[in-house]
C-alpha cells in the first residue's frame, strides 16, 4: 500500500513543475506586451521630407498653361471658328455634289465616245457605199454644168426687129422680171409701166411717160426698187434648175418667145448666175440680149430708158 501513495506522489510533483513553467511563459509574454506597448507611446523621430515628384511638378506646369488658356479664351473667336467649320463643311459637301456631278458628266462622255467609236466603225463599213454615192452625184453635177454651160449666141440684131423687150435683172444672185407681163395682148405700153409686185417695191419706183404711142414710138424713164427678198433666187447648179421653180414658170407666163426678147441686165455679183437663166430662156425658145448694170447696193435701185427704134433698155 505505501508504494502505490509513493507513485501518485510523483505525480503530482511532475503536473505541478509543467504548471510552473506554463505560467512562466504567460509571465514572460505579458511582460513583453507590456514593454511593446510602452515603447509605442513614445515620440517618434520626424521623418525625412521625401524628394520632389517630376510628375507632380509637371502637371503643375500643365495645369498653370491650362488657366492661362482659359483666361485668354475668347467667345466670338470661338464662334468665328465654329462659322469657318460651318462654311468649310458646306464647301466640302458642295465639292462632294460636284465631284458626283462631274462622274456623271465623264460618264457621259465615255458613253458619247463609245458611240463615235460604234459610229466610226459603222462608218468604215459604209466607206465605199458613201464613195460610190459621191461619184455618182459628181457625174450628176458635170452633167448639169456642161448642160448649163452651154453655148448659145446672142441674137443678131434683124432678128430682134419687132419684138417686144421684157426686162430681167440679175441681182443679189436672183433674177427679177421688173414688169407684169401677166395679160398677154396687153399694149407695150402698159406693160412697161406695170410693175411686178413680187420683184420690185411699186411704192417706191415710179416711170416717166415722155411719150408712148400706141402706133409706134416710145421714151420712158423708169427707177426700180428691187425686194431684197423678191425676184426668183437661182439655183446654184445640181438636180434643181429654174424650170423646176413655180414662181419662175409663173413670172415668164404671159411671155411669148415669137413676140417678147428678154433683156438681161446682170449687176456684177450675179454674173456667176446668167449661165443658169441663159440656159434656161434657150430651153424655151427666147432670144435675148444681156448688158452689165450696175444696181445700188444699200437700196436695190436699178435705173434705165425705153426709147423709141430700140429693142433693148439702155
Amino acid at each position: 500500500m505505501r508504494r502505490h501513495e509513493e507513485d501518485g506522489d510523483g505525480l503530482d510533483l511532475l503536473l505541478d513543475a509543467i504548471c510552473n513553467i506554463f505560467g512562466l511563459f504567460i509571465f514572460v509574454a505579458m511582460l513583453v506586451a507590456l514593454i511593446v506597448s510602452v515603447r509605442g507611446t513614445e515620440a517618434m523621430p520626424e521623418a525625412a521630407p521625401a524628394p520632389p515628384d517630376p510628375r507632380l511638378e509637371a502637371s503643375a506646369v500643365e495645369i498653370a498653361e491650362l488657366e492661362a488658356r482659359i483666361a485668354a479664351f475668347d467667345p466670338d473667336a470661338f464662334e468665328a471658328e465654329d462659322r469657318a467649320i460651318q462654311g468649310a463643311r458646306q464647301a466640302l459637301a458642295d465639292a462632294e455634289t460636284e465631284l458626283l456631278r462631274r462622274e456623271a458628266g465623264l460618264e457621259i462622255l465615255r458613253s458619247r465616245l463609245d458611240e463615235e467609236a460604234r459610229r466610226d466603225s459603222e462608218r468604215a463599213e459604209d466607206r465605199p457605199r458613201l464613195e460610190a454615192e459621191i461619184r455618182r452625184i459628181e457625174e450628176e453635177i458635170a452633167s448639169v454644168r456642161e448642160t448649163r454651160d452651154i453655148t448659145v449666141r446672142t441674137p443678131r440684131r434683124r432678128e430682134l426687129a419687132g419684138r417686144i423687150p421684157a426686162q430681167l435683172v440679175l441681182w443679189h444672185g436672183r433674177a427679177y422680171l421688173l414688169n407684169d407681163w401677166s395679160v398677154p395682148d396687153a399694149h407695150p405700153c402698159e406693160s412697161w409701166t406695170e410693175w411686178n409686185d413680187q420683184a420690185v417695191d411699186a411704192a417706191r419706183s415710179e416711170t416717166v411717160i415722155h411719150y408712148c404711142w400706141r402706133a409706134g414710138g416710145q421714151h420712158i424713164d423708169r427707177t426700180a426698187y428691187l425686194r431684197p427678198e423678191g425676184g426668183v433666187e437661182v439655183p446654184d447648179g445640181g438636180s434643181i434648175t429654174l424650170e423646176r421653180l413655180g414662181a419662175w414658170r409663173q413670172a415668164l407666163a404671159g411671155l411669148d418667145p415669137s413676140r417678147h426678147v428678154i433683156s438681161i441686165k446682170a449687176d456684177p455679183d450675179s454674173f456667176a448666175a446668167f449661165p443658169s437663166v441663159r440656159a434656161a430662156l434657150a430651153r424655151r425658145g427666147f432670144l435675148y440680149d444681156v448688158a452689165p448694170v450696175r444696181i445700188e447696193p444699200a437700196t436695190g435701185m436699178y435705173q434705165d430708158t425705153i426709147l423709141e427704134g430700140r429693142t433693148t433698155a439702155q
